[in-house]
């Protein structure tokens, strides 16, 4: 039990003691405040206060810091301040939300721990600190994995473009289609043990595989209902060279991201398409294809995440997980007949950081890392985001535990949710648009080769303007204002803005501001900050440009 109390410092000025202890200094804790931050602060995009007290370090935090910086305050042990998020032990998810939506995934974040507070509440610091720790190594991950693959991906959006203008239908189609058990296979050491059971209940349930989990249901003779894909690389077309001929009845549900000759590849009777939220601001560029509706899709870091946003969306009945371990059971990092498959040796396990958490058997420690640790916190978010917790099961019997699921073993949610047989798992197909206008997708790619044409021009005017003139001169920067509205409005209308993310990256952690920096230094970073945007966004438009018109002219002669 805490005993806290307010006291007042010899200056004058009101303290709090908790347990005995001063949150401040018992003398002058406004100075003690500006020591404290000129010691702690440093420039970052978020300032993350943990501890408010009275707020003396706050209001000095808002005094150094620069005008661009946001400050995030969690407070473990005083209620009711406003706009402080106080941190409750015992509810993880409260300062998940509250991460998640201050702190953006380009984020840079500095961590502050207010004096005394690991004195008095030594478990809930850790705890906090472990959370934010976990935060911001997501967004790691997802930010490096953006700037690795975005121009890629764009460049599979806008070819995924002509098949999904073409004959393909928005994966709204799909939404609210069924009342009948659905169960998502994917790729982890446990899914071998599940295949019996899975076999012989097949026509009671509707499958969905995840990616290259396929390989291992087709090994089994089992073929999915719907087979889902949204990884960008090249290197998953290889996954599937060989099996196209036994998929003619599964539906391929993809992102727009996904590698494009994949579906071609496939040729499924029927396959629907989504953006996903990441992506979401390619909607405009699509409309230059096709009136269809691209529809955005919730997910995480791995295919089964986006497969279980649509089960969601596309039942009302139960959803069971197999082969979800997001471990390396058994050192195993794929199932049998999985073409990744392999033992990992104890110098990769070093090697790449793995560690053990909270396993799906009670009591149990499993094998994990970092990307399986962020999918499993995908599967939480999105269980709670569209309340699926009624209706969830993870019946891997094994791997790590993903809360907010059911654990059940596979036969008993079979036995439970499948009495009846449902060999009709189609859908009505009455939404899907009967003509498509050939000739208007092709000229999609003209008009956005149009506008890239003359987004080169704008950044080479500005980066022109740079080299020959100083940025004191008012003119210079009116101009370069003018332009950024430009050059913002062709970004949207051509998507290209995902392939600047990169771009965008490297300027906000390359020229951050420095402490106590003189007018020239200011100036020179200000100076070479411009210069290496609108210079590195111009060599890329011209990039990306040459791209767009070979896949313009191959569509063109395909007519």
């Amino acid at each position: 039990m805490l005993d806290i109390q307010t006291d007042v410092a010899k200056n004058g000025e009101e303290i709090i003691k908790v347990n005995g202890i001063c949150l401040h200094s018992p003398y002058n804790p406004t100075e003690e405040a500006k020591y404290f931050v000129k010691k702690h602060y440093r420039p970052a995009d978020i300032q993350l206060l943990i501890g408010y007290g009275k707020g003396y370090i706050y209001r000095e935090l808002s005094k150094q810091k620069n005008e661009d910086e946001e400050i995030l305050v969690l407070e473990p042990l005083l209620k009711n301040i406003p706009d402080v998020v106080y941190v409750d032990s015992e509810n993880q998810k409260e300062i998940e939300m509250a991460l998640r939506s201050a702190i953006h995934v380009t984020d840079s974040v500095n961590v502050i721990v207010a004096p005394n507070y690991e004195k008095i509440v030594t478990p809930k610091i850790k705890d906090i600190l472990l959370w934010v720790k976990e935060h911001l190594y997501s967004n790691i991950i997802i930010q490096n994995t953006l700037n690795s693959h975005a121009e890629e991906w764009y460049m599979n959006f806008l070819n995924n473009s002509f098949y999904a203008a073409m004959k393909d239908s928005p994966i709204s189609a799909l939404y609210h289609q069924h009342n009948i058990p659905i169960v998502i296979a994917s790729g982890g050491p446990s899914l071998t043990k599940q295949l019996a059971s899975l076999k012989k209940y097949r026509n009671q349930i509707i499958l969905l595989c995840s990616g290259t989990t396929i390989n291992s249901l087709l090994k089994e003779n089992i073929v999915p209902d719907y087979l889902f894909s949204v990884d960008g690389s090249k290197i998953y077309y290889e996954h599937f060279k060989n099996i196209s001929a036994n998929l003619s009845h599964t539906k391929l549900v993809y992102s727009m991201e996904h590698y494009y000759k994949i579906g071609p590849l496939l040729n499924s009777s029927e396959a629907y398409f989504f953006v996903s939220e990441v992506f979401q601001k390619l909607s405009h560029p699509f409309s230059l294809f096709s009136s269809k509706d691209l529809c955005t899709l919730a997910g995480g870091g791995s295919v089964a995440n986006y497969a279980y946003a649509l089960a969601l969306k596309m039942t009302t009945g139960n959803i069971a997980f197999i082969g979800q371990d997001l471990a390396y059971t058994n050192f195993q990092t794929h199932a049998e007949n999985n073409l990744n498959r392999k033992k990992l040796s104890d110098e990769e396990v070093k090697k790449r950081g793995l560690f053990y958490t909270e396993g799906y058997n009670e009591d149990e420690k499993v094998l994990t890392d970092h990307p399986f640790y962020q999918m499993k916190k995908s599967f939480e978010i999105l269980c709670r985001r569209f309340d699926g917790q009624n209706r969830t099961f993870n019946c891997t019997e094994g791997g790590i535990l993903i809360e907010e699921f059911m654990n059940i073993p596979f036969q008993q949610f079979l036995e439970r949710n499948c009495k009846k047989h449902c060999d009709d798992r189609t859908i009505s197909r009455t939404a899907i648009e009967a003509s498509v206008d050939r000739k208007k997708i092709v000229q999609g790619f003209a008009t956005i080769l149009s506008l890239l044409d003359e987004l080169e021009k704008i950044l080479k005017q500005c980066v022109e303007k740079i080299v020959h003139h100083s940025l004191l001169d008012h003119a210079i920067v009116d101009f370069l204002g003018e332009q950024d509205s430009k050059i913002q409005k062709l970004m949207d209308q051509t998507g290209i803005g995902v392939v600047f993310q990169k771009i965008d990256a490297v300027v906000l952690q390359k020229f951050r501001p420095k402490l106590e920096e003189t007018d020239q230094e200011i100036y020179n970073r200000v100076y070479d900050q411009n210069y290496y945007l609108y210079n590195e966004m111009y060599k890329k438009t011209i990039e990306v440009w040459g791209k767009v018109k070979k896949m313009y002219d191959h569509y063109q002669k395909e007519r």
